[in-house]
């Protein structure tokens, strides 16, 4: 896993390293859009320090820390079944409602989805290179929890994609885990805390002014307003951090703004009912975060985006 560049400024310039993080947040199963982006990153020799993955982002972290390629971790969602993510419940859970726990037993992730996908969690916790890690809600203490990856088990990727409802909760040394994505779909002020001063979000999640109808919208409509706006709070948390230090202060050990690289789809993602439908395909994608990354790349500023609320907007 590669390190970040440290520029080369001119003779007897002082130039502060680069410290780059990779913040790969959910989006249900839509994530090999994330894979598709990746791909264009990867492409231009861009490498970081830090890697963070959250709900079903810590899934494309975790095949990068298996030691996957980003040309096979694109082939593994192409191949995907997605029959596969689903394994049924025992049958009361569905019967009686006041035992129901999730709509899909986690049995097709662990025996199928994480298999097929190369993830390997002995090889994650053995590498190198790079710092990653993992967010998890802790339910008892109701908020989010860091798992570096050298501590990173199966049971802890399970609860930090199973939202409440979807999949169960999982119990961990007698702590009951699910997923962050209520909490914050990404954590970019703990990257900056532990010194990324250059920060890369692949952004997924919808973000309209329309109200849409029907039970999936909603309840869709519920994790964006929390995942919008847990990040909205953390986009003006870092634009102060940035005006005490064009103030002068040091803040978290920067002593230089923090810069944001963000790349995100123009209009919302199709659900993941489209997947399972047919009519989109991880392939289709796939080709929309590659072709979203290279709008991106050939916009590129260096001093990056504005850490304001408006960079989230989408269109219908």
């Amino acid at each position: 896993m590669a390190l970040a560049h440290i520029p080369q400024g001119a003779a007897g310039d002082q130039v502060l390293p680069v410290t780059r993080a990779l913040l790969l947040p959910g989006g249900g199963l839509r994530l090999s859009y994330a894979a598709g982006v990746l791909t264009e990153i990867f492409a231009r020799d861009l490498r970081f320090q830090l890697m963070d993955g959250t709900s079903g982002g810590s899934l494309n972290l975790a095949m990068l820390l298996s030691g996957l390629h980003v040309e096979e971790i694109c082939e593994r969602w192409r191949s995907l079944k997605m029959r596969h993510t689903i394994s049924l419940m025992p049958l009361l859970n569905y019967l009686w409602p006041p035992q129901f726990v999730a709509a899909s037993s986690a049995k097709g992730f662990r025996q199928k989805v994480y298999p097929h996908l190369g993830i390997d969690f002995e090889k994650i916790r053995a590498a190198s290179g790079v710092q990653g890690s993992f967010n998890v809600c802790n339910f008892g203490k109701k908020m989010n929890q860091l798992i570096l990856h050298q501590d990173m088990t199966e049971d802890f990727l399970l609860a930090g994609m199973s939202l409440p409802g979807t999949l169960p909760p999982v119990t961990i040394n007698d702590e009951v885990f699910l997923d962050s994505g209520f909490i914050q779909d990404v954590n970019l002020l703990d990257a900056v805390k532990r010194g990324a001063n250059e920060l890369w979000l692949i952004w997924i999640m919808g973000n309209i002014k329309q109200y849409r109808k029907n039970p999936i919208n909603l309840y869709v409509q519920m994790l964006e307003m929390s995942a919008n706006g847990a990040l909205i709070k953390e986009l003006l948390q870092i634009k102060e951090i940035n005006t005490r230090i064009a103030n002068g202060e040091t803040v978290y050990g920067h002593s230089k703004p923090i810069t944001l690289h963000m790349i995100k789809p123009a209009q919302p993602l199709p659900l993941d009912t489209a997947l399972y439908t047919g009519s989109i395909t991880h392939t289709q994608l796939i080709s929309m975060g590659k072709a979203d990354a290279r709008r991106y790349f050939d916009q590129f500023e260096a001093q990056g985006l504005a850490f304001e609320p408006e960079i989230l907007s989408m269109s219908v």
